[in-house]
């Protein structure tokens, strides 16, 4: 039966757009952490199957550790037994510093990684951030791309945009927009479990990630 006047029932029914809305992307898991810090969040292959070629991941990390930190995503094709493929990618985000002074430069040398790494930067340079002072997190989105036919192209690929903030005190504010990408080489198997985790300490309570499975 078509929707002729939406109600409150109607949208909370909705799971995905119609393609005549510009394609559809499906809410396939949302984790959030509760009770106590936790060292990663792992998204597994009972969510990311083979119906989707695509996935878009977006997420909100706040560290519990009092230092600049990088939120990175670990790739795997045999879910999650290893988290070894070779990866290079980089990156590059404008510094604002708004104390009275609004000075800002662009980060040097983005943040680069070489063949050989094993992970995604999705956003670099947080600090620690807690529910009651809320100093700091990193926000990210961006699309996981498994190969659509390996014998021409070996790769699958991350692009993400991300965000660090937090305050050092009541009037010296920092934030950071960004952007990423990077390449996983020599992959003949589809991505099928993503590890997100900080690149020190815990994730706190509270941050929350999603992942979408993307028809064309």
């Amino acid at each position: 039966m078509a929707i002729i006047k939406p109600n409150n029932n109607t949208i909370s029914a909705i799971t995905a757009l119609p393609t005549g809305l510009g394609g559809s992307m499906v809410k396939l898991q949302t984790q959030t952490v509760t009770g106590s810090t936790v060292a990663n969040v792992t998204f597994t292959s009972t969510v990311m199957t083979s119906t989707y070629s695509t996935f878009f991941l977006t997420g909100w990390l706040i560290l519990d550790t009092n230092s600049q930190l990088h939120a990175y995503c670990y790739p795997s094709i045999n879910n999650g037994s290893n988290y070894n493929l070779d990866i290079a990618g980089s990156g590059e985000g404008r510094y604002r510093n708004i104390a009275n002074n609004t000075d800002g430069q662009h980060t040097a040398g983005g943040f680069p990684q070489a063949s050989g790494d094993n992970r995604w930067c999705l956003a670099s340079d947080g600090m620690y951030g807690n529910q009651s002072a809320m100093q700091g997190s990193l926000m990210f989105s961006g699309y996981i791309i498994n190969s659509p036919d390996y014998t021409k192209t070996r790769s699958s690929t991350y692009y993400g945009l991300g965000n660090r903030m937090y305050a050092n005190n009541s009037s010296d504010y920092y934030t950071m927009p960004q952007y990423a990408g990077a390449t996983s080489f020599e992959t003949a198997s589809a991505i099928n479990n993503i590890k997100i985790q900080a690149s020190s300490g815990n994730i706190e309570i509270g941050s929350k990630f999603t992942l979408y499975g993307v028809t064309q």
